[in-house]
């Protein structure tokens, strides 16, 4: 059995789309499992209207890591799918992302080998680029999708002590990187609103581990030169992607930049 562990917060806009996926798949012996991370809108009336979900209560909005620890303690399958609510799979992509554990059970786990932006049709959204993860980002991937419940167990689940970048932990810990699941592929909604995309980009800031990333002195240095570099980024990244989404990528640059940052500092801080 496969048991699918996605911790939810404030999820209504995917989340219906999200289980239709796991559903629809061609592989069939499976679970889903919903940790409520503090939701506060329809995410959790909206999923029980599915009588095949289990729906796990996280009091407080403690995260990612923390809701997948917690989910993992109510599955019942061999593998645990720890995928996000806000994706959406081709129908083979859970026969394909296990596989190669089923064929070498000495693989701990698999990334799938293409994430695509779902959402083109938001001009925002389209900044990001086209394809979130793909042939150039596998080199430097070192998150997990699927993983044997017993060595995730093994390993102590993901430890908070990272937080935004918790669900890198058995990367930080043991240098352990996933198997790539060749042909798995998703699509997963890019953050298409400003708010939502200074927020993403404030839990990536948080998940880098870079030098600058701990040096308050290089984050300020940052931000006094943010007008030079908001406009240089404005114009680079639009000539990159899509020439005409440049009065559109201005403003995405602007809550990626001082998101980043604001990632930057409140890792700084923490140490």
């Amino acid at each position: 059995m496969v048991s699918v562990v996605t911790p939810v917060h404030n999820e209504e806009e995917d989340i219906e789309n999200f289980i239709f996926s796991i559903m629809n798949q061609t592989y069939k012996n499976i679970e889903i499992i919903l940790v409520d991370d503090g939701c506060t809108d329809k995410t959790i009336s909206l999923a029980k209207r599915f009588p095949n979900v289990k729906i796990v209560k996280q009091y407080g909005h403690k995260g990612y890591g923390a809701g997948c620890n917690l989910g993992s303690k109510y599955s019942s399958g061999e593998i645990l799918l720890l995928v996000d609510a806000d994706m959406t799979f081709e129908e083979d992509y859970v026969e394909k992302l296990i596989q190669p554990m089923i064929d070498n059970p000495t693989i701990i786990g698999t990334m799938h080998e293409w994430e695509y932006v779902a959402n083109l049709d938001k001009p925002l959204a389209r900044c990001w680029g086209k394809i979130r993860v793909g042939e150039k980002e596998l080199q430097r991937v070192v998150i997990f999708r699927a993983i044997w419940k017993e060595q995730y167990e093994f390993l102590g689940g993901f430890d908070p002590k990272y937080g935004f970048a918790d669900d890198k932990t058995f990367w930080f810990k043991y240098r352990i990187r996933p198997w790539i699941a060749r042909g798995a592929i998703c699509y997963h909604r890019n953050p298409y609103k400003f708010k939502n995309i200074y927020n993403h980009s404030k839990w990536i800031g948080g998940s880098c581990d870079r030098w600058y990333t701990n040096n308050n002195a290089a984050i300020t240095f940052m931000y006094i030169i943010s007008p030079l570099a908001l406009i240089y980024l404005t114009i680079k990244k639009s000539w990159d992607i899509e020439p005409k989404l440049l009065p559109y990528m201005f403003l995405f640059n602007c809550a990626r930049y001082f998101g980043n940052l604001a990632g930057y500092r409140s890792k700084a801080n923490a140490r």
